[in-house]
């Protein structure tokens, strides 16, 4: 009763609000998609959404040939939007992991080089995102990037884990999920988390350099390799699990979301 309660306090509590998600921006071929959602540009299916078609068009968009995403304000994204998990049914929580598993997969596979121009904190989701990317740069400013997800209770698809396993060694891909590391720019460049943490006030410029040097390759070459080093990947990349889904929405799981979120709002 004390959990079912705890939900139904988050769930009065909760307003939706509509915020204009995505901003999107093309500049010499190169198109910058920042997240403009709420104010920690948390992942809902409404975010989800505009990020799916919008990837679909600019993946076959002859006026983009790389892409750069980053976000707005003092965060990249703060991850799964644990407040709606809570508050909604359960074909919400459902639909909702069906298509995180999707983005990642699409950005994983984008068929043009791609580069994530981390701006702020980069937790969970928010850090998967990012991994998605052919390069990484990173404000070395207040910033922190990790995994945080298993202390609340939700378990990592394996579209995750295998995105986590292709970018870092095994030893670290433990550490990060067991321990729920979260880590600043400069520990997250030492545990190859990111490529390169860079001054906050260049980090855009910087990223258009580099996007720009990568337009710059034979597209058809650069593709092809891409492919080649993501084939094995691909091949394990799968939607979620029925376990997987009867864990995101089963009451214990709430009942922790709304623990960790009321412990959260205490500090």
């Amino acid at each position: 009763m004390l959990a079912l309660s705890k939900v139904e306090k988050f769930r009065i509590k909760y307003t939706k609000k509509l915020y204009r998600m995505i901003q999107v921006d093309t500049s010499q071929q190169i198109t910058t998609i920042r997240l403009a959602h709420g104010k920690v540009n948390a992942l809902d299916i409404e975010l989800l959404q505009a990020l799916e078609g919008k990837l679909e068009y600019l993946a076959s968009s002859q006026d983009t040939r790389a892409l750069i995403i980053t976000g707005k304000g003092k965060t990249f994204s703060a991850g799964v939007d644990l407040s709606r998990i809570l508050c909604e049914d359960t074909s919400y929580v459902e639909k909702f992991l069906q298509l995180l598993c999707s983005i990642f997969t699409k950005l994983f596979l984008f068929p043009k080089p791609t580069v994530a121009a981390i701006n702020g904190h980069a937790i969970a989701g928010g850090c998967v995102l990012a991994l998605t990317c052919d390069y990484r740069l990173m404000a070395n400013n207040e910033a922190k990037i990790g995994m945080p997800g298993i202390s609340v209770g939700l378990p990592f698809p394996a579209v995750v884990i295998e995105i986590l396993r292709f970018t870092l060694p095994l030893d670290k891909v433990r550490q990060l999920i067991y321990t729920g590391a979260v880590w600043s720019a400069a520990e997250a460049q030492r545990h190859s988390l990111i490529d390169e943490a860079v001054p906050a006030e260049k980090l855009l410029e910087l990223a258009q350099q580099l996007a720009t040097k990568l337009v710059g390759l034979p597209s058809e070459a650069f593709i092809l390799t891409k492919q080649s080093l993501r084939r094995p990947v691909a091949a394990r990349l799968q939607d979620p699990s029925s376990e997987e889904i009867q864990l995101w929405t089963s009451e214990l799981t709430r009942a922790r979301i709304a623990t960790y979120l009321e412990n959260k709002a205490k500090k």
